[in-house]
């Protein structure tokens, strides 16, 4: 019996195997790809510290008494708050204490507030979660 007369469906032809170069592109595509997306991440030790270093840190981080009892210099820090509580809510910036009293301009005290990129990065931020570099263990892990 011919394959062209078998009554039985043959499977499809397999595709060709990938040359070398073709699977160097794809992987390059994949990490750029990759690289492209977390490039929009905003984290606190590439973006944020070096904003509140500027601006902040006088008060809030450097001297041995801060003002309000918070400290700027750590995420975590940030998280657990001063006097008033948390600083920030991760993933709602319009509830974030932070950056309320950046926008109502009560902070940095003085004639040079924040440009309106820095807060806008300070808002992205809080909106993404509020993410380091490093692990997290603020979020909950299943190990």
């Amino acid at each position: 019996m011919s394959a062209a007369s078998c009554p039985f469906p043959t499977a499809p032809p397999s595709p060709p195997p990938l040359s070398m170069s073709r699977l160097v592109l794809l992987i390059g595509l994949l990490v750029t790809a990759t690289s492209i997306a977390s490039a929009s991440d905003v984290l606190f030790e590439k973006d944020i510290r070096p904003i509140l270093k500027a601006h902040c840190f006088q008060c809030h981080g450097e001297e041995e008494v801060r003002e309000s009892s918070l400290d700027l210099r750590l995420r975590h820090w940030i998280a657990k708050g001063g006097d008033g509580g948390p600083a920030i809510e991760p993933g709602d910036p319009e509830n974030s204490v932070l950056l309320q009293r950046i926008v109502d301009e009560e902070m940095p005290p003085g004639d040079k507030p924040l440009s309106a990129t820095d807060v806008d990065l300070i808002r992205r931020w809080i909106a993404q979660g509020a993410q380091t570099a490093g692990l997290n263990l603020n979020r909950s892990t299943t190990i």
